[in-house]
């Protein structure tokens, strides 16, 4: 499967994978993007789009686990996101 981007609208990511939803959500972002880029959603509700991007390619692509970007990291941020996540 192909990689989700930065470049691309974020309602493209939601159709390309409907089970993201629920992941976009735990980051605080609300439905209504409209034709905002995942770059921009992610700058006005500030997520790091980095650590966004790696962490719906995860969940999108079984075969995607980039290991050494994710120990690249801030802790607090990936301890933030699991808090989100249970």
């Amino acid at each position: 499967m192909k990689l989700l981007t930065a470049n691309m609208k974020m309602a493209d990511v939601v159709h390309s994978n409907y089970l993201l939803m629920p992941v976009i959500q735990r980051f605080g972002i609300p439905l209504g993007f409209g034709e905002n880029t995942v770059a921009a959603v992610c700058k006005k509700f500030r997520i790091e789009v980095d650590f966004f991007l790696a962490i719906i390619n995860v969940f999108s692509n079984e075969h995607y686990f980039p290991e050494k970007k994710l120990q690249a990291f801030n802790v607090l941020m990936i301890v933030d996101y699991l808090e989100k996540t249970h």
